[in-house]
């Protein structure tokens, strides 16, 4: 897949196919975040957990994916996608 393939198809997915599927990025984003924070939570310390750094641990989980199969291209797209969802949610704060 060619890198402007890569990113037009992460620019579809995340404006109209996920967009639909899911709903709203950053309050499905805000959402996983709650949950995180409350399985890291322990011992009277409380993990803040925003949109933005979901979408980082999202990238970090595609990575993985990626190293172990470099040829899949669906990581690299979901890598792309989530890296332009991350950088609007944090500009948004």
């Amino acid at each position: 897949m060619e890198r402007n393939e890569v990113l037009s198809t992460a620019a579809a997915l995340i404006s109209g196919d996920r967009a639909a599927q899911y709903r709203d990025a950053l309050d499905t984003h805000r959402a996983v975040g709650e949950m995180w924070q409350a399985l890291l939570y322990h011992d009277d310390v409380d993990v803040q957990i925003n949109a933005s750094t979901v979408a980082l641990m999202l990238i970090c989980l595609k990575c993985v994916r990626a190293v172990k199969n470099p040829e899949y291209a669906d990581s690299w797209v979901d890598i792309a996608g989530y890296a332009a969802l991350g950088a609007e949610m944090a500009a948004s704060k």
